[in-house]
């Protein structure tokens, strides 16, 4: 089988497409359907996991996207990445995509192949239902008056629902100045800060938050456990300038 200048440009368009849709992958990571705020009344002890599926997909794009790329700079003297962050390097990695299509038939087709592979992949991944948003354990006093041990979730595109276990209504806005007031003198690990930002609808990527951490813009309560005040944490995020 020859590959056809079309077949080399449909391979090219099948990258451009999986580097059009890293932010969506990224969005997808945070399942948003577990119990994310330790020490909430109900929650679990454990912070949400992300949706290991994506997490798992978006580490096998990006180093096959590294693989080509360490294969350009070796084979080529006029390629060099713009960053070696995603997605801008699998589009830099997609432009030269005649390095590995012009040349072995063999080296061709698996590259035709693997692109074609993985933009299905991810889009399969993203036409997934979107999970609900996890919003807080719920606010009832439930039958015996200790309280309602119900989780709340809510879908995307719902400001409202009704708890499953005792039936009383809640809103989005509600459930997140409950949470935010709950929340806000409470010690948390950084992971579990990140989780309950999410909660809040106030994600900051981890990365940023282990920031703050190291320029002690958050500290830790004591030296003895890496816990921090999530109202420390809160009032940065609440005023940070959102990355453009």
């Amino acid at each position: 089988m020859t590959i056809t200048t079309e077949d080399a440009l449909v391979a090219k368009g099948h990258l451009d497409y999986i580097a059009d849709r890293w932010t969506d992958l990224r969005a997808r990571l945070q399942p948003g359907g577990g119990n994310a705020l330790s020490g909430m009344p109900g929650g679990s002890e454990h912070p949400s996991p992300i949706d290991l599926h994506v997490a798992d997909l978006m580490h096998e794009i990006e180093e096959e996207a590294r693989s080509l790329g360490h294969v350009l700079l070796d084979e080529t003297e006029d390629w060099a990445p713009r960053s070696s962050r995603m997605p801008v390097l699998l589009y830099d990695v997609a432009a030269r995509y005649g390095h590995w299509t012009a040349g072995d038939e063999r080296t061709a087709l698996a590259f035709c192949d693997w692109a074609e592979e993985y933009a299905s992949k991810v889009r399969r991944a993203l036409e997934r239902p979107a999970p609900p948003d996890y919003v807080g354990p719920c606010q009832g006093v439930g039958e015996d008056g200790a309280g309602c041990g119900g989780e709340l979730h809510l879908r995307q595109d719902r400001d409202g629902g009704t708890c499953r276990e005792c039936g009383q209504e809640f809103t989005r806005e509600g459930q997140a100045a409950f949470v935010r007031e709950a929340l806000k003198d409470r010690l948390m690990t950084l992971s579990e800060i990140a989780s309950a930002l999410v909660v809040l609808d106030m994600e900051v990527p981890y990365r940023t938050i282990q920031s703050w951490a190291r320029r002690e813009k958050i500290k830790p309560a004591s030296e003895d456990e890496p816990l921090y005040r999530f109202e420390d944490a809160l009032t940065l995020a609440a005023t940070r300038v959102p990355a453009a």
